[in-house]
């Protein structure tokens, strides 16, 4: 059984030019050093903050491509190996990116997120792209104290937005 202690992230609201917002705050990469996600409208980036000026900069990794912050976003360890892997839902398409802990360029594996496990749009059963329709509850599989857990029946992803 899979388990995060993080709270579900809440919905992003919209930002005018100039504003922004943290959506996490976690040490993704291990390195001792915090790492957030802020949002803008522009998109979102993931910083680092440098230990030596305490100033958050640009990290060296980012979400993978289509995965953007929101409800649909969640972080765990899906494979054991200790770092945060990327398990995206949303209603038009879902993504599991597991985090490359060997950089090896020449495979494709770079720091962060860089090994799809799958990825796609989202289909009905009669073939057609799934439409943007709600399942479940948004607390679905959530547990008194904050406790997620992950059966592998909830990593199914099916034509649902949330978990």
């Amino acid at each position: 059984m899979l388990r995060t202690n993080s709270p579900p992230p809440s919905p992003l609201p919209t930002f005018a030019a100039g504003q922004e917002a943290v959506f996490i705050e976690r040490d993704f990469d291990r390195d001792g050093a915090a790492d957030r996600i802020v949002v803008r409208g522009e998109g979102a980036e993931i910083q680092s903050r440098k230990a030596d000026t305490k100033a958050w900069a640009k990290a060296d990794f980012q979400l993978p491509d289509g995965v953007v912050p929101g409800e649909a976003l969640r972080f765990l360890d899906l494979n054991g190996d200790g770092f945060d892997d990327v398990l995206f839902s949303a209603a038009d398409r879902f993504a599991i990116h597991l985090w490359s802990t060997r950089v090896a360029p020449h495979l494709g594996w770079g720091k962060g997120w860089s090994q799809t496990v799958r990825a796609g749009k989202r289909r009905t059963r009669a073939g057609r792209t799934a439409s943007a329709r709600r399942r479940g509850s948004p607390d679905r599989g959530r547990r008194p104290g904050g406790e997620t857990r992950w059966s592998r029946a909830a990593l199914r992803l099916e034509a649902t937005d949330r978990l």
